[in-house]
């Protein structure tokens, strides 16, 4: 009985012995890797293969880091004030920025002085609207090269409003009275001459002369000949005969 258990735990033995011997001579033949854990932005995977023997390897799988789409504004900067931007990754994650102020982009345009007016640069940006005036320049003042023509500027007639005390006007150097109050001027009291007439209508007041000086049948004022009928009521003064008045 004890010859048959010698017996058997020496081939127990044995048999050990031989699966250790063949043990290492084995070569593992593993499998392809498979995906155990998948990497995201921020954290490592893991991944794995098998031999046939059912050893097993594994390796990590580095962090894929973000992939971020385009910049896109989340405020649009202004002349005057910042913007930001973002971009976001396909997890989720996003990044800011902020983005310069534009500064004002200004246009000019030259307004031309006038005979009243003055002239100037106005600056107006494109992008906000923003405007200003600079470069102001005096009216330039009529031009008046003659007595009562138009403005050589301009083309308008003076309106003689800025007068002296004898109705000089300092801006034309016109006379110019106004003799609406029966050949009186209304500005400085000054009194048609009459020096000027169209038949019996005065060139400067448009008085009509009353014919009251006469001088051989001719009307010492507009010089118009003396009817019949004046002739008749004329109160005669005769010289040689002859009235000096009619």
């Amino acid at each position: 009985m004890k010859n048959k258990l010698y017996v058997i735990l020496l081939l127990a033995l044995i048999a050990v012995s031989c699966i250790l011997l063949c043990g290492c001579n084995h070569k593992h033949s593993f499998g392809e890797w498979q995906v155990e854990i998948a990497a995201t932005c921020t954290e490592d995977g893991v991944e794995a293969r098998t031999c046939s023997c059912g050893e097993k390897e594994t390796r990590p799988i580095s962090a894929t880091g973000h992939v971020y789409g385009e910049w896109q504004y989340k405020t649009a900067p202004t002349c005057t004030h910042q913007g930001e931007e973002v971009r976001r990754c396909s997890c989720g994650f996003q990044q800011s920025r902020y983005v310069l102020e534009l500064g004002h982009d200004y246009q000019a345009t030259v307004v031309p002085p006038t005979c009243t007016a003055e002239g100037y640069t106005e600056y107006v940006c494109v992008n906000c609207g923003d405007d200003y005036i600079d470069s102001i320049v005096d009216p330039l003042g009529h031009d008046y090269s003659a007595l009562d023509v138009p403005c050589n500027n301009c083309g308008e007639l003076c309106l003689h409003e800025s007068k002296s005390s004898n109705c000089y006007c300092n801006d034309c150097e016109y006379i110019a009275h106004d003799w609406s109050n029966q050949g009186e001027c209304s500005y400085c009291g000054e009194k048609c001459a009459h020096l000027q007439w169209t038949g019996n209508v005065c060139n400067n007041c448009l008085a009509q002369c009353d014919h009251s000086s006469y001088t051989y049948g001719l009307c010492d004022n507009c010089g118009r000949l003396i009817t019949q009928e004046e002739k008749s009521a004329c109160n005669h003064f005769y010289v040689n005969g002859f009235c000096n008045i009619c």
